[in-house]
């Protein structure tokens, strides 16, 4: 199971390296069932590999259930994380003699409101829960063991719960003939409209975000209350940098300055 645009990948690796018969499900209803007729149901018990979509695992989710399947692969697992993940919940549902994941992130961290990183555990728990569901039962218990993790000894425990279930490569452990990445750095000037922006983001000149989008509302007594976080504001600079368009609110009002003829960016 992987995204739409890989399936053409995943089945080109599949001929290369094995001798396995490959059936690709995905496409229209009636795509779908030409498939059906021509490939699996003439061919039932023959192919060895179904490859399809998350989407249409769900939509063929009585179909996909019907069968006893020898094994799964989830590439970008990352989809079956949350506690009321839809796909995650149709795939409970069906028969797997074993459960392979693949994904780069399998703990995210995210940031608070303050610009604090905590690391998401409730998202490793959900793909936890979705390998072996009798031992990652109880999600509340697994917060109270390892929390945000900001404990060395949380980290180090946790280590020691994945170690089972984990196997992790880097780049350079399975292709050794990759050169070192190189980086070139150009230092591009801001515009003035872009320095008039960033400026404006960098300083909270609420004057000037609250005449120019950014995310920012007007409120009554304390005005602080409604500033970007500390991650919005790092995406309002990031934006500044690509085009000030990117801004909310902020092509609308400098076009009518312009026409108007009193801006002077």
């Amino acid at each position: 199971m992987a995204p739409l645009s890989t399936l053409p990948h995943w089945e080109g690796e599949i001929r290369r390296w094995t001798d396995m018969h490959v059936v690709v499900l995905h496409g229209s209803v009636e795509s779908r069932e030409n498939i059906l007729k021509y490939e699996w149901r003439s061919k039932a018990g023959e192919f060895d590999v179904l490859l399809t979509t998350y989407e249409i695992c769900i939509v063929e989710s009585a179909l996909l259930a019907s069968i006893p399947w020898s094994g799964i692969v989830v590439d970008e697992a990352h989809r079956l994380k949350g506690k009321n993940n839809k796909l995650g919940d149709v795939l409970r549902k069906m028969e797997f003699g074993c459960k392979l994941l693949l994904t780069g992130t399998p703990l995210q961290v995210s940031f608070s409101n303050k610009g604090e990183a905590q690391n998401n555990t409730e998202e490793l728990w959900s793909l936890l829960n979705f390998l072996q569901p009798e031992r990652f039962e109880d999600l509340a218990q697994f917060q109270a063991d390892f929390g945000d993790m900001k404990d060395a000894s949380q980290l180090e425990k946790l280590h020691d719960v994945l170690k089972p279930y984990m196997l992790r490569r880097m780049k350079e452990d399975v292709e050794k003939s990759l050169k070192p990445k190189e980086e070139t750095v150009i230092n591009v000037e801001l515009t003035a409209l872009q320095k008039k922006f960033y400026r404006a983001v960098y300083d909270h000149n609420t004057s000037v975000l609250w005449g120019r989008g950014c995310g920012v509302r007007r409120s009554v007594g304390n005005d602080s209350k409604n500033l970007p976080s500390l991650m919005n504001i790092m995406m309002e600079l990031r934006k500044c940098c690509n085009h000030p368009f990117l801004i909310r609110g902020a092509e609308e009002s400098i076009l009518s300055e312009i026409r108007a003829g009193g801006w002077t960016g």
